[in-house]
């Protein structure tokens, strides 16, 4: 996972959490209907005309993997700089399809436009972007923000992949998406319950110690990913993405350490808690501390509609006994 992005995912959210959510179009078109004109509320409670919606600008990685997961990327002609999955985009950014438009939490407007979008899909959770509707609305660009960062759990992450199959005329495929990612997770959800699973406590750091003590609040998408797959957050109580003390977690004593990292390095990590407080939790003292990165840091961290994969390999982390032992080169333990 690149170090930019997950340092943009912490300062970002941290700036805070944009409100509202959006409701039904004014129109359910077919999947086959050809929709002129469509109007929607957006996560900022902004009524969104769009008319033919055929260039269509993506600014965040979250929002791209929707995008390509409806088949929808034939109307894509921008990205954000951090947006790389699924595959198929790098080849279309080669082609010269697709550009990149700038940071995810700082979108370049002149790039954007320069791209003459007849849609800007834009992240709600990110101050930046949200910032940018007042510049939008003057250049005369149809912008629809998406709850994006701000999700708080499946059902806001399928609440984003039906607007933007409402604007792009992919209601079909949409629901269709939509009842897979929750048929995966609830599946995940009804084993957890139905085993009477003990639920171990679980600190979550978006980085190593050395870049702060930043957690997953009760209010986000990775404490739901927590919750869902059978652990409890222990930032449970707090907001957004919290800046944790040591006199917290020791409190808590995680039974588990789940890091994020662009850094494959398990032993480089531990290294670095070893030489922290967090050495005295149970945690560090039964080697139950996972590294995540690369592909698997994205899908953790990302809203998207790979989510489910998220919510699958924690329950495995979580819940061997149950769930079968984790097997990614991607997520290692630092036994």
């Amino acid at each position: 996972m690149n170090v930019k992005y997950a340092l943009g995912l912490v300062l970002t959210l941290l700036v805070g959490l944009s409100i509202g959510y959006y409701i039904s179009s004014a129109s359910s078109p077919t999947r086959t209907a050809v929709i002129e004109s469509a109007v929607i509320v957006d996560s900022l409670g902004r009524y969104v005309r769009v008319v033919n919606a055929t260039r269509v600008v993506s600014l965040a990685p979250s929002i791209t993997e929707i995008v390509f997961a409806l088949g929808l990327e034939g109307f894509l002609v921008g990205v954000d700089d951090f947006s790389n999955y699924p595959p198929k985009l790098a080849d279309l950014i080669k082609d010269g399809r697709v550009k990149y438009v700038g940071g995810w939490w700082l979108p370049d407007i002149e790039k954007i436009i320069s791209l003459r979008p007849s849609l800007v899909l834009a992240d709600g959770g990110v101050y930046r972007q949200v910032v940018l509707e007042g510049k939008f609305k003057e250049l005369n660009v149809s912008v629809a923000y998406l709850r994006g960062s701000g999700c708080r759990d499946i059902y806001d992450i399928i609440n984003d992949i039906k607007l933007v199959g409402m604007l792009l005329n992919a209601t079909g495929k949409a629901e269709e998406l939509s009842n897979f990612i929750k048929g995966r997770v609830e599946g995940v959800i009804s084993k957890v319950s139905s085993a009477s699973l003990k639920r171990p406590k679980v600190l979550f750091l978006a980085g190593p110690p050395s870049e702060g003590l930043y957690s997953a609040g009760g209010n986000t998408y990775v404490g739901y990913i927590i919750e869902s797959s059978g652990g409890v957050n222990i930032a449970r109580d707090l907001m957004g993405w919290p800046l944790l003390s040591y006199e917290k977690i020791l409190a808590e004593d995680p039974d588990f350490i789940i890091i994020t990292s662009m850094d494959g390095n398990i032993a480089k990590i531990k290294e670095e808690l070893s030489k922290t407080p967090l050495s005295a939790t149970k945690a560090f003292r039964n080697g139950d501390i996972y590294l995540i990165f690369g592909e698997a840091g994205d899908v953790l961290v990302r809203p998207g509609p790979r989510v489910y994969l998220a919510v699958e390999f924690m329950s495995k982390v979580l819940h061997p006994e149950v769930f079968g032992k984790v097997e990614r080169s991607d997520i290692v333990k630092g036994s």
